[in-house]
């Protein structure tokens, strides 16, 4: 499955490269900072320990399942049981990161920051539970610009691959 989920990034990061090709034609030169600025910051996040064996560029993140005990132990604050984890990254989900159409760092992290007041949850465990389902690590370069790099169809798999380790989590562990 890990490397089907490789070819599947792969497609969707050709599909927007091409669809950003076609557009650069007809860009400004404000659209061509823009667009520089973002390749840049994309560009400062991707380091040796990012990328994966092939040295792609393709942001490395570990596959969670229910047998990851410390990704789950990160995902999971303390105080919380791995089914609360798992509601809330499901919440985050389907209320924020399905609906969302701007995927700019700044309205990911809006999104996320109403998501932890709608949930009571401090801000910073709700980021660390999404920093871990996203990159299957606790430390990785600033949340908001790896999760626009990623892309929204790569954070929805990934996300809905942590719920369900969650899920599958016993309780306590």
């Amino acid at each position: 499955m890990p490397e089907q989920d490789s070819i599947t990034e792969a497609h969707e990061l050709a599909v927007r490269g091409h669809i950003a090709a076609r557009a650069f034609a007809s860009a400004t030169q404000e659209d061509v900072d823009r667009i520089t600025a973002a390749m840049l910051l994309a560009l400062a996040t991707i380091t040796p320990s990012t990328l994966d064996a092939q040295g792609t560029g393709r942001i490395r993140g570990k596959v969670i399942d229910a047998d990851d005990k410390a990704a789950l132990a990160e995902m999971t604050p303390k105080g919380r049981e791995p089914g609360e984890a798992a509601a809330a990254l499901k919440s985050v989900l389907e209320t924020r990161i399905d609906p969302l159409l701007d995927w700019s760092s700044a309205a990911l992290e809006s999104a996320l920051r109403a998501e932890a007041d709608a949930l009571s949850w401090p801000a910073k465990d709700l980021f660390l539970s999404v920093r871990v389902a996203a990159t299957g690590r606790a430390a990785s370069p600033p949340l908001f610009e790896t999760l626009g790099v990623l892309g929204k169809e790569v954070v929805r798999r990934r996300l809905r691959r942590a719920i369900e380790a969650l899920r599958g989590a016993k309780t306590g562990s």
